[in-house]
Order: C-alpha cells, then structure tokens, then sequence
C-alpha cells in the first residue's frame, strides 16, 4: 500500500465559493490533494472503490446474488444545506466517473419524510456532522407536508475543526517536547482531562505529563468547541426570527 495517498474531508473543497470568505474558512486546514487529482476524482476513486468492494463482497458470498440485485441498485449520495447546483453535479460527475451510473440517467431528489415526524406547527433541524452543521426550518401543514420556511445555512465548523483546534493546542503545548498525543473525550469543562499517549515512565512536569498522560485543563478544551458552538446559536437565532 506504498502507493496510496491518504486525503481526507475531499468533499469540502467542493464547497460554494462564498462560503469560505463569510464564514473564514481556511481551506489549508485540510490536507491537500495529489498534484494529478481534483476533488470530483479523488471522489470518484472513493465511489469506485467503495461500489467495487461491495459486488466483491456479495458474489464471494452467494455465488449468484449480484445478477439478481444488480438491476435494482439505487445510490444515494448526501450533501450539506448549502451545496448548489455546481456541486452537486460535480458529484454526478464522480459517481459517472466511477462507473455508479450512465451518463443518460438523471438524479431524483429525495426530500425528507413528514410522517418521520411528530405533529407540530414547525421544526427546526440541526445537522452536526464531521465536515458540516446543516440547520434548515421547517413548517407543517394539517395534511403533513414540509415546506422550508427559511433559507437554510451551513457552517464549517464539523467535529473535524474541533479536532484541529485540539491538534494546533497541543502542537504549541508539546512544541519541544519528545512526545505525540491522542485525542481525548470531554462532556465538563470544570474539571480537568488527561490524554494517555505513553507508558507509566514518560513524565515531563514542564508539559503537564505524568505517567504517560498529559493533563489539560477543561476550560481549555471548552475552547475548542467555542466557535462552533456560537456558530450553531447564531444561525439557530437567525433561522428563528426568519422563520416568525
């Protein structure tokens, strides 16, 4: 596997330009791409990769299942609030790539379920995922249906900008030191946390390492979920007021 390239968050960089200024993304925070590759590709190798897999899997294990579901294989592919229509043909464009599909099909949309939902005048959805926070509003009528009752928002500030906010801490923490770290849980800021990343003889009290763990005070890991957290409260506000 000396040839692979390990790229992460690809999806992201096929985000709508005017995302990025409004919201001070910094597009370098992500790992960059192989010379030789785009998003769409590296997108596409995944789906091969992944669609591959999967015929692999079913016809090793019953010899004649994948002709008896082959034609009847649907792909679903999901998208932040605010992916447009350049983006979501960009990942057209990579699921043609991957052989998912044929150029002559076209994309349904599929829009979410009102019956999945109890009964009230409206609701509000907050998406927290990896990448992206999705927060789109919502009405319904007597009969069940949806409608947006507002334009929905999506923000760059998914648990893996937690994770580099953590990483950029414990980076300038560890700076001179020998030693690598881990990622930690976190659920109370008033209490401190410990990441174990060694054994019982790794101690540096100038770093805060004892017996193999360093110590990080709750307030500061508070910090790394800040501004997502104002981001999330912000546009749950704006989404109010449009909303009313």
């Amino acid at each position: 596997m000396d040839d692979v390239v390990r790229v992460e968050w690809f999806k992201l960089h096929l985000r709508p330009p005017h995302l990025a200024p409004s919201q001070e993304f910094e597009l370098e925070k992500l790992r960059s791409f192989p010379k030789n590759k785009t998003p769409v590709q590296v997108f596409g190798d995944l789906l091969r990769y992944l669609f591959k897999s999967t015929m692999k899997y079913i016809r090793d294990s019953e010899l004649w299942s994948w002709k008896s579901v082959k034609r009847n294989v649907y792909f679903v592919l999901s998208h932040p609030n605010g992916w447009e229509g350049k983006q979501q043909s960009q990942m057209r464009n990579a699921a043609i790539a991957a052989g998912l599909v044929d150029k002559s099909l076209t994309l349904e949309r599929i829009s979410k379920n009102p019956n999945l939902l109890n009964k009230c005048d409206g609701i509000l959805v907050v998406d927290c995922g990896g990448g992206m926070i999705d927060v789109s509003a919502y009405s319904q009528s007597t009969k069940g249906r949806l409608k947006e009752i507002s334009p929905s928002e999506c923000l760059f500030q998914g648990s893996v900008f937690v994770t580099h906010r953590a990483q950029e801490y414990l980076k300038q923490k560890l700076r001179n030191s020998k030693h690598g770290v881990t990622k930690c849980t976190f659920d109370d800021p008033n209490i401190p946390y410990f990441v174990k990343f060694g054994g019982l003889r790794d101690n540096d009290r100038k770093f805060d390492i004892r017996s193999g763990s360093i110590k990080i005070p709750g307030t500061q890991i508070a910090k790394f979920f800040e501004p997502a957290l104002q981001n999330i409260i912000q546009v749950i506000e704006r989404q109010r007021r449009k909303s009313t």
